[in-house]
């Protein structure tokens, strides 16, 4: 049996050289080839998808869009709610016809006592007295009996706005019938001299019409300080008032190009109420929420703001709800006071 040479020492060493070297180069192209798979892999997928997806296309966005948005929704809807606290002391409730006149006055007093306008008016929407943008709806009222058996609407149109006489801070709440509670002449004699202070409306208001209010509000209202002109340019006299009429610039805001001779003084009368502010009001146009009734038929009322000049006419809003001029003050028109609590 032939004997079986070995390799020589050179031969072998050679030959585990040429294993190492196949080796190594087989390693070497092993990532190459797993890229190259990843690639394919990757390139399947990408078809894949564009096959599959193709018939969708047009509502993908759509479907993403509104996932935002609803989400974008939900996350503002929780971010106001959980801005607003619910309080208690007293309760809150639906509207403010719900309330009654003690817990208005409550609520009246957490509003004075705010430190700023913001958290005034977030007290107020603790309360559900404005919308959740913080204004004041026209058509949010609250019903009362007047003691002849009358029955009124109020509603609010300002916070903290009118300021509490004998230097105790502000009322917290301002109300003001929503329609006519009574017509008279501002003075019987068609005069103006002394204005709103002087006048026969200021009695009819203050005595008259405060007589016939139901004992469970009068008992809550406040004395206000009221500035109004005198029927004189220039001429302003202060007065505490606990029911009184709003002035021009309280209901319009800013005067009218053809009253600018009385502008200086009318603009000293006080500033514009939040719900005539709210819903718009300017006096260069009507405006439903200035339009006031006796009974079902609209009338014209009169503002406690007597002409500068003096001549016997004062400023009044007309049926349409606009401050379309001045009238001689022995015209009989609605009146639609004012009060704090």
């Amino acid at each position: 049996m032939p004997t079986q040479r070995k390799p020589t020492p050179r031969k072998a060493a050679y030959k585990a050289t040429e294993h190492a070297s196949s080796r190594v180069e087989t390693d070497r192209h092993i990532p190459l080839i797993i890229l190259a798979v990843i690639a394919a892999l990757m390139a399947l997928v990408l078809v894949f998808t564009q096959c599959t997806g193709s018939g969708n296309k047009e509502n993908l966005p759509a479907t993403s869009e509104a996932a935002t948005s609803s989400s974008s929704a939900s996350s503002s809807e929780a971010a106001e709610s959980s801005e607003i606290e619910e309080p208690t002391n007293p309760a809150a409730k639906a509207s403010l016809e719900e309330y009654s006149w003690e817990e208005l006055k409550e609520i009246s007093s957490k509003i004075a006592a705010a430190s700023s306008t913001t958290d005034a008016l977030y007290v107020a929407k603790q309360y559900r007295l404005v919308t959740p943008e913080g204004q004041l709806d026209p058509a949010a009222t609250k019903s009362l009996t007047l003691n002849d058996g009358t029955s009124a609407k109020v509603r609010i149109i300002g916070f903290n706005h009118d300021t509490a006489s004998g230097g105790s801070g502000k009322a917290g709440i301002t109300f003001m019938f929503a329609d006519g509670v009574g017509s008279a002449a501002i003075n019987q004699d068609g005069t103006s001299a002394g204005g709103w202070a002087s006048s026969y409306a200021t009695y009819y208001v203050g005595v008259e019409l405060w007589n016939n209010m139901p004992e469970e509000v009068t008992g809550k209202i406040v004395e206000v300080t009221k500035a109004s002109n005198t029927g004189a340019v220039d001429g302003i006299a202060e007065t505490g008032d606990v029911m009184w009429l709003p002035s021009y610039i309280e209901v319009m805001g800013s005067v009218d190009a053809e009253f600018q001779e009385a502008s200086g003084t009318l603009q000293q009368e006080g500033s514009q109420y939040q719900l005539f502010k709210d819903a718009g009001v300017t006096p260069s146009a009507d405006n439903s929420a200035l339009v006031m009734h006796s009974g079902s038929q609209a009338s014209p009322w009169w503002l406690r703001s007597a002409d500068t000049a003096g001549d016997g006419t004062w400023f009044y809003v007309n049926a349409a709800g606009h401050a379309a001029g001045k009238a001689p003050s022995d015209s009989s028109y609605l009146l639609v006071p004012c009060f704090c609590i």
